[in-house]
């Protein structure tokens, strides 16, 4: 009788190296994306507003052409 598996040993140990360094990858990750882990967070609060802005005066400006040019004919001789 022969081994259908032959060489899968190998296939299956590489497919586990694999999927454990993804692990170790995304665990590594979630560790400094979570800031490590202290609970300690350096994102404050905004300060609380003590005087209300004044709006921004906003204009409408309309440009007008004064003077009319006519078109430039090109003669060709």
């Amino acid at each position: 009788m022969t081994n259908d598996n032959s060489g899968g040993g190998s296939t299956n140990g590489m497919l586990y190296f694999l999927v454990g360094a993804l692990c170790v990858a995304v665990a590594v990750g979630g560790f400094f994306m979570f800031n490590g882990g202290t609970g300690s967070s350096v994102a404050q609060a905004p300060a609380a507003a003590t005087t209300t802005p004044a709006p921004a005066v906003t204009k409408n400006v309309t440009i007008e052409k004064t003077t009319i040019e006519t078109p430039k004919v090109i003669e060709r001789r």
